[in-house]
């Protein structure tokens, strides 16, 4: 028995320094701003043959509950905080299911940036190198609105860090069928009633969101959710 704890053990201290050997961390440095991965209305678009071209982001793509229910929001402010460099103050709009538009506000805290090393081929452009950060989310929604509450959870954005240091929207293999970014994971919690749903966010694709997507080269909801607010969604 102790014998197979100690290989136990071994291999997964093993593993834990093979993923430590792909990073490099860079989240002690102050000094980059993450801001424009979360706001950016554009990003450069890299195919599989390296070309590059500006392209829209499009509207960010949400679901509440078990049942789905869309979930719409846009960033309209993201400022790094003045007295601590990983807080990020943000402000917006969203929207659950068939409802209104209501102000959010919230913040952004870094908890943790690396970068790949650039032995890994396919995890470093010319110019720059893969990364990917991560922030501990906190949204509240207006307190008048009808139905509102907050949301809590993980943001995960993957960036290039520029030869330059600048951190960059990674779009490379933008056009590929299973493209995502900027992906959120989390739940919602009701001001009044303290029930929490699942919610989540991405770019171009929602994370855990089961049977909802269908979509094959893009994403498109199942038809049997489409009462939950995605009725106009692909008008």
């Amino acid at each position: 028995m102790k014998k197979i704890f100690l290989m136990l053990t071994v291999i997964l201290s093993n593993a834990m320094f093979a993923q430590d050997d792909l990073f490099n961390n860079i989240f002690p440095e102050k000094s980059f701003d993450y801001a424009s991965l979360i706001s950016s209305k554009t990003f450069e678009g890299i195919d599989n043959e390296g070309y590059k071209k500006v392209v829209e982001r499009g509207a960010i793509l949400g679901a509440v509950g078990d049942n789905y229910t869309r979930w719409q929001l846009d960033f309209t402010s993201v400022k790094k905080d003045s007295q601590n460099p990983y807080i990020y103050n943000v402000t917006g709009n969203t929207k659950i299911g068939n409802g209104n538009f209501v102000p959010f506000t919230g913040t952004f805290e870094l908890i943790e940036s690396k970068v790949y090393k650039k032995p890994k081929s396919k995890n470093f452009v010319i110019d720059g190198i893969k990364g990917k950060a991560k922030f501990k989310v906190h949204l509240d929604m207006d307190k008048k609105a009808k139905n509102a509450g907050s949301f809590d959870g993980e943001f995960t954005s993957k960036y290039i860090l520029t030869n330059d240091n600048h951190l960059l929207y990674d779009g490379m293999g933008f056009v590929s069928d299973s493209f995502n970014n900027n992906y959120f994971t989390g739940h919602f919690t009701d001001y009044k009633t303290k029930k929490q749903i699942p919610a989540n966010f991405g770019d171009y694709r929602i994370p855990n969101s089961g049977d909802l997507d269908i979509g094959v080269a893009e994403f498109s909801p199942n038809e049997k959710y489409l009462k939950n607010g995605w009725e106009n969604y692909n008008q």
